[in-house]
């Protein structure tokens, strides 16, 4: 994602708060944690009304990194546990 892209007209990187909406679906209701790369927010779901846990990655984020996230992801989605995240939705925005 470039500088360029928008999220409720204020550059994606930097200003998520309550409020916020994420791909039209997901409702930001507060920030819950951050870490090298990436911030962790509690949205709501607005077709399923769940509360979930939207990891948004920061703008640091190269292409080889990238590519790692998105083998993880793919990886994640094929195994299942009690003690393990389920990914409903890996996109960008």
């Amino acid at each position: 994602m470039d500088e360029t892209e928008k999220l409720n007209g204020k550059p994606f990187f930097f200003f998520l708060k309550e409020g916020d909406t994420i791909s039209e679906r997901y409702e930001v209701k507060k920030k819950i944690g951050s870490g090298g790369f990436a911030d962790v927010y509690l949205v709501l779901d607005l077709i399923q009304g769940k509360e979930l846990a939207c990891k948004v990655f920061k703008k640091e984020i190269d292409e080889k990194k990238l590519e790692i996230i998105k083998r993880e992801a793919d990886f994640s989605q094929k195994i299942t546990h009690e003690n393990l995240l389920q990914i409903l939705f890996l996109g960008k925005d």
